[in-house]
């Protein structure tokens, strides 16, 4: 679940300056990180609003000026810088992939960057569960992001949503559909956020289980579901 938050996050960030469409899968891209930098990957296989994406993070010491230079280097002058929430983000397109690379000062002489590569032309589309997912939601309602993961043998779905049925509506609406789709209710956890509604919601089925929150945000309701399976 934090990866898929983390992911989803930098991929607000992405879609400032990208709208991408599928078609086949290629290899992703060996991208040349700064020397010495201490990478792991973050998501190998995930899909973003319908876009495949590959998420990792580099730790290496230096200045944030270094890593931005290094990568003007390996980019060339076509490519978008800008703050985002604070931290430098830069994105470029090579050939038929986009990058996204933020970065923060983790403590003096020590940045992270994370990185997201999104297929322009890739495969991937939404899956099954992720447009039953948008089905579940009541009417009016909006899909503010959505991102799908393949790891360690799980396949999750997150999806963001918004709208203006009252938080008890929403809550209700959304335990009968799952239920209707054989889910039974685990745990009904109802709290006051600030003074506003809240609901924490887990559902279960026979191979499946779907994590629910739905949070009074003032003019709107904000949704969020998390639906986790083994891979087949």
């Amino acid at each position: 679940m934090r990866t898929l938050v983390q992911v989803g996050a930098l991929g607000l960030c992405w879609s400032l300056w990208l709208c991408a469409s599928g078609a086949a899968a290629q290899a992703w891209p060996s991208l040349k990180y700064p020397e010495a930098a201490r990478v792991q990957t973050v998501a190998e296989d995930v899909v973003l609003n319908g876009v495949p994406a590959q998420v990792t993070r580099f730790d290496v010491r230096g200045t944030e000026a270094d890593v931005i230079e290094f990568f003007r280097k390996q980019f060339g002058e076509r490519r978008v810088e800008n703050k985002v929430a604070g931290s430098f983000v830069m994105a470029t397109q090579q050939a038929n992939f986009f990058y996204t690379i933020q970065l923060k000062t983790t403590q003096p002489g020590q940045v992270q960057g994370t990185v997201m590569t999104n297929r322009v032309q890739g495969g991937g589309g939404r899956s099954a569960i992720a447009l039953d997912s948008e089905k579940l939601l009541p009417a009016a309602s909006a899909v503010l992001s959505q991102l799908q993961s393949n790891d360690a043998g799980k396949q999750s779905m997150l999806l963001m949503a918004a709208n203006k049925a009252s938080a008890k509506a929403n809550r209700d609406h959304l335990v009968n559909a799952l239920q209707e789709r054989g889910f039974r209710l685990v745990k009904d956890d109802e709290r006051a956020v600030e003074g506003r509604a809240a609901y924490a919601l887990t559902l279960s089925s026979v191979d499946e289980e779907a994590m629910v929150t739905v949070t009074d945000a003032g003019a709107y309701r904000a949704v969020l579901i998390n639906r986790t399976r083994d891979a087949k």
